[in-house]
Formats: C-alpha cells, sequence, structure tokens
C-alpha cells in the first residue's frame, strides 16, 4: 500500500461513522485510512502492538471525537 497513512482513533460504538469516512476517503488515491474494526491485527498479533506501528506509520490522525469516545 503507498501513499499516506492516516489513522483513526475511535470508540467502538462510532463505527458507523468511521465506516462513512473511509467510504468517502477511499475515492481519493493516495490515501490510506487505518481503522482497526476495518483492518484487524493478524491472528496472534497483539493488538497493543500492532496499533502502535499502526500509528508509528502514519503522517496524521483522525480523531473521531464523540460522547462515546469521551466516555470510553
Amino acid at each position: 500500500m503507498s501513499g499516506e497513512n492516516i489513522f483513526i482513533c475511535y470508540a467502538k460504538q462510532d463505527r458507523i461513522y468511521v465506516d462513512a469516512i473511509a467510504t468517502e476517503a477511499s475515492k481519493y488515491k493516495g490515501l490510506n485510512l487505518f481503522a482497526a474494526h476495518i483492518t484487524p491485527p493478524p491472528d496472534g498479533e497483539d493488538f497493543r502492538k500492532f496499533i502502535t506501528k499502526k500509528i508509528e506509520e502514519s503522517v496524521g490522525a483522525i480523531l473521531l471525537i464523540s460522547n462515546n469516545f469521551l466516555n470510553s
């Protein structure tokens, strides 16, 4: 996957909004969004290490701040 990687941080209750953002972003070449429920870690891989790696590989982040996020 080439292009700019963007990490999305969100509450699991807000997946529907993340899916909508990912759908729109897919229209742009060179923009790769990472959301854990869309691209889960491979079987047996530590979730925290996987997420940390994805954050480190990203050039930016989208923080989906909602009441769900603030209460999680």
